[in-house]
């Protein structure tokens, strides 16, 4: 391990666990109200300024307009740190820009974790970092200064909020109802890019099953709890539990976009029997409206398929 990776591991992992410690899931805290009453004030922000600019956070000084990139001069000297990604003991998947980031941060210093939103943008991370376009920068962001939502051990603000007693007014509930129908009227996704087709199925089969695969060893797995076994396992269930029904398997559009980078659980595999497995990029509702039942790891793709009225089945280590 590089001291940089090294230094910034244990700052991470410091965080992490002081956030259990410290953090109360009652305290009333609104992050997102955090945020807002602090966009005047100087952030060290854990994205080189081209990219905050012109690719993926080019939207984030909108909200941010007092900050400074990790490669910007001056970086550091503010005590807040807006900071995307994870810091691994493996500094090969850890965040370039967290790692940086975290060499300059003191005891003390205040740190916000930053991750896409759930629906995030019009185009994916990767179309609005290689193509420099404005257009395709992220939308929305998902803030927590306990954790990431995706880390299962470490309980976040969104967890914490999930598990309150807090209950939603009924227009709330309505509220909700009403924008979860036009999240799937509309076919709204994390990746909106991805164009609307029905791929051609193979005859024969009265019944699908959809299952999701995910970036190989990506932070959202590795916090997940979920592992080369787990989707081992999530893939023989759905053969085991749907015998007379065709298996869907769909590659996630990473494995696409990023293929000399980015690989996928079931990148080996090819299709054979009644596997059939989708490598082209399709919107996902297109995919739910040929299945009943869908298996997933960690993937949002579970959420947009609840919201579709299918059959979720969750997979972790060992289960």
């Amino acid at each position: 391990m590089s001291e940089q990776n090294k230094k910034a591991y244990e700052i991470f992992d410091n965080f992490l666990i002081l956030g259990q410690l410290s953090k109360r899931a009652d305290d009333g805290k609104d992050i997102r109200e955090e945020i807002l009453s602090n966009r005047s004030t100087l952030w060290n922000i854990g994205f080189i300024k081209q990219n905050l600019e012109t690719a993926l956070a080019a939207n984030l000084p909108l909200l941010l307009e007092n900050n400074r990139a990790v490669d910007e001069k001056g970086f550091g000297e503010s005590d807040r740190y807006l900071l995307p990604g994870t810091a691994f003991k493996d500094a090969s998947i850890s965040h370039m820009g967290m790692v940086r980031a975290l060499q300059h941060h003191k005891p003390g210093d205040k740190i916000v974790l930053i991750e896409l939103g759930f629906l995030a943008s019009s185009h994916s991370w990767s179309e609005a970092f290689r193509t420099h376009d404005k257009n395709k920068a992220c939308l929305g962001y998902v803030y927590d200064d306990i954790a990431h939502y995706f880390m299962a051990d470490y309980p976040n603000r969104l967890i914490h909020k999930l598990n309150s007693t807090d209950n939603l007014l009924p227009s709330e509930y309505r509220n909700a109802s009403r924008i979860i129908q036009r999240i799937v009227d509309e076919k709204i996704s994390k990746y909106n890019s991805q164009p609307f087709i029905r791929p051609t199925m193979t005859e024969g089969y009265k019944r699908r099953v959809l299952v999701c695969d995910q970036a190989y060893r990506d932070a959202s797995t590795l916090y997940g709890k979920v592992d080369d076994a787990s989707f081992a396992q999530m893939l023989l269930a759905a053969l085991l539990e749907n015998p007379d029904a065709e298996i869907l398997v769909k590659t996630h559009p990473d494995t696409t976009w990023e293929k000399d980078t980015r690989k996928g659980y079931y990148s080996h595999l090819e299709s054979t029997g009644r596997v059939r497995i989708i490598r082209d990029l399709v919107n996902p509702f297109s995919l739910f409206d040929l299945v009943d039942t869908v298996y997933v790891g960690t993937s949002q793709m579970g959420l947009e398929a609840l919201f579709a009225g299918k059959k979720v089945i969750c997979f972790t280590k060992g289960k």
